[in-house]
């Protein structure tokens, strides 16, 4: 149980940082 928490986490975080990536992406695409 403790470790899905820790999986969960690890995805939300690295799924987090991509979608910020893909955010400045965009940005700069419109700029």
């Amino acid at each position: 149980s403790n470790s899905m928490k820790i999986i969960f986490y690890f995805l939300y975080y690295k799924y987090d940082k991509y979608t910020k990536k893909k955010k400045k992406n965009i940005i700069q695409q419109i700029l």
